[in-house]
């Protein structure tokens, strides 16, 4: 069976695809790991370089970004792509730069706990903080210090155009979306969808942008029939 190589995204780790693993676990599933590289591009190599043969890349968030740019690298070893909770585009506005300089800075100053209301609340459906499960996610991004969470912002900050890339990529493609998601809303995934040949768009309802963490058995649901048909 294909190896899935599973990608995190900014401030997060193998957790957000745990119970995913544990619903299909008959699936070939790795975990890649960054580096301290401040880079996707290079993240995208060391995807490749740390796993052998023709694989599926399920990337969430910034993790999505870093697939794209593995298949940037070399299409010919990408045979799947899950895209989950992400955008493509190279564009940063003065707004997001600014706003991510303001929680960089808090890192500094406040330490990691000041981005649990700032930027991880957003994140989820509403009311999923008051669930039991989203402690791990806050214990997720307590682990990480100022500085590694500068190095992932500067990666977004001079991220590629992936857009580019659309129109090239002939492997099958599952796009994933919460559709409470207010930072990669599913308006963005339909369009994505629609330059992508022969791609799968699927909105899960009652999940935010945290989706493979917030509802992992729709999830691996989605995943096991889509890898059935590929």
């Amino acid at each position: 069976m294909t190896k899935i190589v599973l990608i995190p995204g900014l401030l997060s780790d193998a957790r957000v695809f745990a119970a995913i693993k544990k619903e299909l676990p008959h699936i070939d599933w790795f975990d890649f790991e960054r580096s301290a590289s401040a880079s996707l591009a290079r993240w995208g190599q060391e995807v490749l370089s740390v796993t052998g043969g023709p694989v599926v890349l399920f990337g969430h968030s910034m993790g999505a970004r870093i697939a794209l740019e593995s298949w940037a690298f070399d299409p010919s070893r990408i045979v799947g792509l899950i895209l989950a909770d992400f955008g493509v585009d190279g564009t940063v506005t003065e707004k997001e730069r600014s706003g991510r300089a303001d929680r960089v800075r808090g890192a500094y100053e406040k330490g990691m706990s000041s981005l649990l209301d700032s930027w991880l609340k957003p994140m989820v459906a509403k009311g999923f903080d008051r669930n039991d499960r989203y402690k791990q996610l806050e214990e997720m991004v307590l682990k990480e210090t100022p500085e590694s969470h500068e190095q992932q912002i500067d990666a977004l900050l001079n991220r590629p155009n992936a857009e580019a890339y659309l129109n090239a990529i002939r492997c099958p493609t599952l796009l994933l979306v919460g559709d409470q998601d207010q930072w990669s809303p599913a308006e963005q995934h339909i369009e994505i969808g629609e330059k992508l040949v022969g791609s799968q768009v699927e909105v899960v309802r009652g999940a935010g942008h945290f989706l493979p963490f917030e509802r992992p058995d729709v999830v691996a649901s989605l995943v096991h029939d889509w890898i059935e048909e590929i």
